[in-house]
């Protein structure tokens, strides 16, 4: 009961009864399966950027608004594993998955997989931007 609610606030005294219901609550009765958080967020996305360990969480982030000025990206922060975190870009819609380690760290590169095709290849740092305009047709 919330009898002294409008009370407290400054009115008059008021009979009153209310309930509240997070929804999380709500959504775990509706769908009992764990909730992927990565879901809550399913706009498609031109590239999704799988990082394997913080060091490359970190050189990927660097890197990331670069691309960011032609096309619409997502970094997957989670620390997650690989065949999640692809998952995740499934779920997105990427039409390309850049995918970053301590290899590619140590060269300066990136791993560039164009979802449609299955195509994967080793694309320098230095050469990103116009690889991803090229598959993105930009």
């Amino acid at each position: 009961r919330y009898d002294d609610l409008v009370e407290q606030c400054g009115g008059p005294s008021t009979p009153a009864v209310g309930f509240s219901l997070g929804i999380e609550r709500a959504v775990q009765h509706l769908y009992p399966d764990d909730v992927d958080l990565q879901r809550s967020r399913q706009t498609p996305v031109d590239v999704y950027m799988v990082c394997m360990g913080d060091a490359a969480q970190a050189y990927t982030l660097k890197h990331a608004d670069r691309l960011r000025r032609v096309c619409r990206v997502e970094v997957d922060t989670s620390g997650r594993g690989v065949k999640a975190q692809m998952k995740g870009a499934n779920i997105r819609a990427a039409k390309i998955v850049i995918i970053a380690g301590d290899d590619e760290i140590a060269a300066d590169s990136f791993q560039m997989k164009t979802m449609d095709t299955g195509h994967q290849q080793e694309v320098a740092n230095s050469r990103l931007l116009e690889k991803v305009r090229e598959v993105l047709d930009l």
